[in-house]
């Protein structure tokens, strides 16, 4: 069989992929037709996450060792079939068109370019003003334990719960934790920045040994848990650690924190 480009039908489209043997992740050996391989199981687990939410994406056409570059609008040469919805970015004149993938053949037609991480936004169409999630991201300092990450998250879970809000874990695919709060109507981004800020300072002034707030990559306290926000579920570049899971799937602790996500 020719590795090097075949033709995919999935669903009602015909997707060509390509360099199937390319190896993305060279510590460990997995190609690109595997990591397509993936999407392609876990596309009925995923596609509900992704519906009417546009993604940032992260291309690595060359695998993870390689240079990599952040995808936002929707590629011209994207097929038409692909569903689109129109943003007014603050830093331009017009509109651009964001992908929209919920279907098969758009999760693998993106993967086929190089995409490997697909970043969610906060919000879904048609009214992308409007934040429906806030995620509370817990990433370990350089000599922090996940034992410290996991305690976090429950301070964080307490917190939220006096709070009157739920939140749930879902493991960052690399050493962190995220917490995704569903929001309702009515909120605006920065409602929802300054409410997850101070959230974080609550928590760093209650347990500062544990838990600090992001201030910048090169502020980074290495015995802290560091708690910023961020939209992401996807499989990530770090080799050894290549895939997140859509939600816990054991208990945090006895306590048995986790949900399906």
């Amino acid at each position: 069989m020719n590795t090097s480009s075949e033709t995919w039908q999935l669903g009602d489209q015909a997707v060509q992929v390509s360099h199937l043997e390319k190896v993305y992740w060279p510590q460990t050996g997995f190609t690109k037709g595997e990591l397509l391989g993936y999407y392609r199981q876990v596309a009925p687990l995923m596609l509900p996450h992704l519906k009417d939410r546009p993604v940032t994406l992260r291309v690595y056409p060359q695998g993870v060792t390689g240079t990599s570059y952040y995808l936002r609008d929707c590629p011209e040469d994207a097929p038409e079939w692909l569903r689109r919805v129109q943003y007014q970015p603050k830093t331009v004149g017009h509109p651009v068109p964001l992908p929209l993938i919920d279907t098969e053949a758009g999760l693998l037609w993106f993967a086929n370019q190089g995409a490997i991480e697909f970043h969610l936004w906060g919000s879904h169409a048609p009214d992308l003003s409007q934040p429906d999630l806030a995620i509370f991201d817990l990433d370990a300092g350089s000599t922090t334990s996940f034992d410290a990450v996991r305690e976090a998250a429950l301070r964080l879970h307490e917190a939220l719960e006096q709070a009157g809000v739920r939140g749930y874990p879902k493991t960052s695919g690399g050493h962190g934790l995220h917490i995704f709060v569903p929001l309702g109507a009515g909120h605006t981004f920065e409602r929802v920045r300054s409410w997850v800020k101070a959230m974080g300072q609550q928590l760093a002034s209650s347990y500062p040994d544990l838990v600090a707030l992001a201030q910048g990559a090169t502020r980074r306290p290495p015995t802290r848990c560091v708690l910023t926000w961020l939209t992401r579920r996807s499989p990530r570049r770090s080799p050894g650690r290549n895939w997140r899971l859509a939600a816990c799937t054991r208990p945090l602790s006895r306590r048995r924190w986790c949900a399906s996500g």
